[in-house]
């Protein structure tokens, strides 16, 4: 299994992001759940920036992976480099928020 496929696998640990409306109030949860740290950076930030791709479908190797999950994995993605207060995110994140505009709150 690829270095990205077993990232995809640790991120598929957490809950829909749907579901943890809250999760800013819970800190360290996708450290924790998804077993990240700051080795898995760049990958993360990979994923964060699929958010612009309609087209992006994760590696994930064995693991099945519902249509839910994968449209998920980007903010999953991006709330886990919150969590790890991944400084090196700032600016590729800032960048995604520029292209988005005013079409998302998250």
């Amino acid at each position: 299994m690829s270095q990205d496929a077993q990232l995809v696998e640790r991120l598929c640990t957490a809950e829909n992001p749907r579901e943890r409306l809250r999760w800013e109030k819970e800190d360290g949860y996708y450290v924790a759940t998804c077993r990240i740290s700051d080795a898995d950076v760049p990958g993360l930030i990979d994923i964060a920036r699929q958010w612009i791709d309609p087209d992006w479908r994760p590696d994930t190797g064995e693991l099945k992976v519902s249509e839910d999950t994968a449209m998920f994995l980007p903010v999953t993605a991006w709330r886990a480099l919150a969590d790890l207060k991944a400084n090196d995110s700032v600016q590729p994140l800032i960048d995604l928020l520029c292209f988005f505009g005013d079409e998302f709150d998250e």
